[in-house]
């Protein structure tokens, strides 16, 4: 498509390339001068962006939404982790996960919120997590992960409520302490 111009042509500028025939820029090309102005627009943007992600992080601090983010207002709704400098407490979980025929289970996955364990060979387990101390629900999951090592089971979920909880050895601090709940589950067999 390059064609060799005539002795007598000066330099051939042809429409869709940028560079001429002796192999420079043709600045005068409006290919050229549109890669020019895109990269022109994208460090604009680029610093544009910057300020503004400067600015809305400023925001969001200043409204308390930096450290961890509770959309539940002040009902505690939320199950997220407590800040420091709020009132907390322990709240405990433990019992034995057994089968119908009241057989203990060993190395059953225990799972509450964001922390989990797993049964010991007598199928008892021990599980807390800390929050707001006020009425808590916490669903608790039982989960057979070893297969079919010890008998295959269903998984099952339960709802543990804790209404007008007492709790005991606070600190007399923020930390109003713990307080407990025995939970025994009985897991069917998956047949």
């Amino acid at each position: 498509m390059r064609r060799e111009p005539h002795r007598d042509e000066g330099p051939i500028e042809w429409r869709f390339f940028a560079v001429n025939t002796h192999g420079f820029v043709n600045w005068k090309q409006p290919f050229v001068w549109f890669c020019i102005r895109q990269l022109k627009l994208n460090v604009m943007r680029k610093k544009v962006l910057k300020k503004y992600n400067k600015l809305i992080a400023v925001l969001l601090s200043i409204m308390g939404i930096g450290g961890t983010i509770s959309f539940t207002g002040c009902d505690g709704g939320g199950n997220g982790a407590v800040e420091y400098g709020t009132p907390h407490a322990t709240f405990k979980i433990y019992g034995t996960v057994t089968s119908e025929s009241k057989v203990a289970i060993p190395n059953i996955k225990v799972k509450m919120q964001y922390d989990s364990t797993y049964t010991d060979e007598k199928g008892e387990y021990a599980i807390q997590v800390v929050e707001f101390p006020q009425d808590q629900n916490f669903t608790v999951q039982y989960e057979d992960i070893d297969g079919s090592d010890n008998g295959s089971y269903l998984l099952k979920d339960s709802i543990v409520e804790f209404k007008d909880p007492q709790f005991e050895n606070s600190t007399g601090s923020w930390d109003l302490g713990e307080t407990k709940k025995e939970v025994n589950i009985e897991l069917s067999e998956d047949k």
